[in-house]
């Protein structure tokens, strides 16, 4: 009776980890995909659950699995694992084991992945790919006659699940956005820290249900039991200390990601041998398990596999290490003397058990992919699947964009009343100058004075240009509309060709994306940037040409004209306010750099760079959540 009641309870401790998984995911992911993370979550424990029940369990204890004993009612675990209980606890306590091996392939591929294709990999790895795994150590299976040793799931649980999550995160590929073609990548901005925070404390209530259950009962056995609780938490606390060093050595600065995957690293590396460890050795092993996670964690992202939530590292690398572990530390029960072979063999267990899962999923994933089934569409990714496929709006509220708005604000007040303060003396003098001029002209006056009212003329006209230059800058709406990019850079090319009429060749690729900001600004932004490089060609006697390429996936409009480029020392100025780059001094010197403030105020970047015979300006507009790294 009191092992049954502790089975139980740890049962219901390891289902509340699918709570502390949907917290931690939801909280690491961007918040335009809360609600698809939150669903994903639990849909997935439906999915897998009844996968598992209908032919998962039989596969992973029948005598004759798929064939006469399919229903848990008719499948007995080993004698060892039920004793006196009900069998019905033995087969929740290992439904709850493959939902939980099940949800680390979710974070993986968070944020780009259709829910058909996420919940039919979820079937068939609860129901097939985990429980055969499982039966190989569990169940009777070759590893298990070897004398592969695996207590609480390390590698039947953790090293298949992040194995899984390694191949799906290959075959979906990362983010838009996640890196760039120059090998840089970007971090995206965390929805909920605090959510995910959280979700990392729950986790680790649930592994004590994970770990110390496995003993499948207390009675008889309490001190057991109580070290393995004390390991489970040892191995946390050293996961956790560990990252925070190992980070501070590293980068100079500890982020909470760090600490809380460090956590859950020793988590997973202590899970295979903590019946079989020392204190003293559960520490060790939380500390290289984080290390290692951290490591990992980065080497994969280096290799351009984006991997949302860390999972191959977190728990195929660090499980690979704690089951490794318990043959290195002469830990094994069966072989306390024979430190080489139960490393052998231990070794073997988790290269089968990742291999076999890292194999089948890719299978399913490459199969899903080939019925177009497995990852959204690029609107859909770049709207949010919260609003494309659950039909649930976010609030685009930009606070921190508001503050800085309203802080300009007064500032903005004051320029545009001086401006317009000037421009009144300058229109009446522009007037009388013209009158001057017309009358030097009727009195056949000098040489010089006729140069020197020409000369007024274009200062005044000048002034009056910075002028509007300034009332434009001041004035720019905040009224933003959704809108697709190619109608501004449209709009300004008809501009262009309205000033220069035939005398540049624009050319637009195909694509489009859209984008939230002032259209009108925008336009003007992309005409004046236009505007220039006609002009530099101009002043080079070249007929000017313009290629204007927008790329779909990173989001940017790249205009590349021919028209020489720029001295490095003029390249680094830029966008600078009065540096015009027309040697006549017609210029104000305002035109780049009012683009580039009003780009910026749109929530993009703006950048030129030399090229072979020009200028390449690039105008890149990443969605809210992503942040250079």
């Amino acid at each position: 009776m009191v092992d049954a009641l502790w089975m139980m309870f740890c049962t219901c401790l390891v289902f509340i980890m699918q709570a502390g998984f949907a917290m931690f995911e939801s909280g690491m992911g961007v918040r335009k995909n809360t609600v698809n993370i939150l669903l994903k979550n639990f849909i997935d424990f439906l999915v897998a659950g009844f996968a598992f029940a209908l032919v998962g369990y039989s596969i992973l204890f029948a005598e004759i699995p798929l064939v006469s004993e399919w229903w848990f009612e008719h499948t007995e675990a080993p004698p060892e694992m039920v004793g006196q209980k009900p069998q019905e606890i033995v087969f929740l306590f290992h439904l709850m084991f493959a939902g939980t091996a099940v949800t680390l392939v979710s974070g993986a591929i968070s944020g780009r992945v259709q829910l058909a294709g996420y919940l039919t990999l979820s079937f068939f790895f609860g129901g097939l790919i985990y429980p055969f795994i499982g039966r190989l150590i569990w169940g009777g299976g070759f590893l298990q006659q070897l004398g592969f040793i695996d207590f609480a799931g390390g590698s039947v649980v953790h090293v298949s699940g992040g194995a899984a999550a390694l191949a799906a995160a290959v075959v979906i590929g990362p983010r838009l956005q996640r890196f760039s073609t120059g090998g840089k990548f970007h971090k995206l901005r965390r929805c909920s820290p605090t959510a995910s925070t959280l979700g990392v404390f729950v986790l680790w209530l649930g592994w004590y249900g994970f770990n110390m259950g496995s003993n499948y009962g207390i009675e008889g056995s309490k001190s057991l039991v109580a070290s393995i609780g004390l390991n489970t938490t040892f191995a946390a606390m050293a996961g956790g200390t560990a990252a925070v060093v190992f980070k501070r050595i590293q980068s100079k600065f500890v982020d909470l990601d760090s600490l809380l995957n460090g956590v859950l690293a020793g988590l997973v590396a202590i899970t295979a041998g903590c019946a079989y460890f020392t204190v003293a050795e559960s520490l060790l092993i939380g500390a290289i398990g984080a290390a290692l996670c951290l490591v990992c964690s980065e080497g994969v992202e280096r290799a351009n596999i984006d991997d949302a939530l860390s999972s191959f590292a977190i728990h195929a690398a660090s499980g690979c290490w704690g089951v490794v572990a318990i043959g290195l530390l002469g830990a094994h029960p069966q072989f306390p003397d024979q430190p080489l072979h139960s490393t052998g063999v231990q070794s073997l267990g988790v290269v089968v058990v990742a291999l076999l899962s890292f194999s089948s999923s890719w299978i399913v994933c490459q199969t899903l992919k080939r019925l177009k089934l497995l990852r959204v569409t690029v609107e859909q990714e770049l709207h949010g699947l919260d609003e494309t496929l659950h039909q649930h709006q976010h609030s685009d509220f930009d606070h921190t964009h508001l503050a800085h708005r309203s802080r300009v604000s007064d500032q903005a007040l004051l320029a545009s009343k001086l401006s317009h303060e000037i421009k009144t003396p300058l229109t009446i003098a522009k007037t009388n100058i013209d009158l001057l001029d017309h009358s030097a002209k009727k009195q056949n006056l000098s040489q010089t004075a006729h140069e020197s009212v020409k000369r007024a003329k274009e200062g005044v006209n000048r002034a009056i240009s910075f002028s509007k230059e300034i009332l434009k800058y001041v004035s720019r709406s905040n009224q933003f509309t959704e809108f697709s990019i190619r109608k501004p850079v449209e709009a300004a090319v008809g501009m262009c060709r309205m000033s220069f009429g035939d005398e540049a060749k624009i050319s637009i690729s195909d694509n489009e994306f859209f984008i939230t900001a002032n259209e009108t600004m925008l336009t003007q932004c992309v005409f004046n940037i236009l505007k220039n490089s006609i002009e530099a060609a101009t002043r080079l006697n070249r007929q000017p040409s313009i290629e204007i390429h927008i790329d779909l996936e990173q989001r940017y409009v790249e205009i590349n004209d021919d028209c020489g480029g720029v001295s490095n020392s003029t390249l680094e100025k830029l966008f600078n306010p009065f540096e015009s780059q027309n040697p006549s001094d017609k210029g104000t010197g305002l035109g780049l750099f009012i683009a580039k403030e009003n780009i910026e105020f749109c929530g993009g970047q703006i950048s030129s760079a030399n090229r072979k015979g020009g200028l390449s300006t690039r105008l890149f507009f990443p969605k809210s959540e992503v942040l250079s790294a």
